[in-house]
């Protein structure tokens, strides 16, 4: 079996990511619909976690996605994909935080994002 299609895509999505503390927070995407911003109730982070089976991927269930926040506000905030892996986190400052996604089995995601508008953020997980 030829990895190289899920390395190549591993690859592009960790630096689509940010990869990692170490470099610039990565902007999300926006969403399609952008209801937050100043005087509203905050903004919506939301995507899909799957992982590739070769050039398929396959939603993850119970995946966890945790959001820390600077101090001084809401601290972390997390959520379980549910069974299409998908993840919702609503009420969201307009800060830099840090983004962790975790599941049993599969080598965790770390990376930053500038939350400036209700976005979307996909992940695809490895297996250890």
């Amino acid at each position: 079996m030829n990895r190289f299609p899920f390395l190549l895509i591993a690859a592009l999505l960790t630096l689509g990511c940010g990869g990692g503390s170490s470099q610039s927070p990565v902007a999300p995407s926006p969403a399609p619909s952008a209801s937050g911003g100043p005087g509203s109730t905050g903004y919506t982070l939301s995507g899909m976690v799957s992982t590739a089976d070769g050039a398929e991927f396959r939603p993850v269930a119970g995946v966890r996605v945790y959001v820390t926040l600077p101090v001084g506000t809401a601290g972390t905030l997390d959520v379980a994909t549910d069974e299409n892996g998908r993840y919702t986190l609503k009420g969201l400052p307009p800060v830099i935080c840090e983004i962790v996604v975790t599941k049993e089995g599969f080598e965790p995601i770390h990376t930053e994002a500038q939350l400036n508008q209700d976005s979307v953020m996909n992940f695809v997980l490895r297996r250890m």
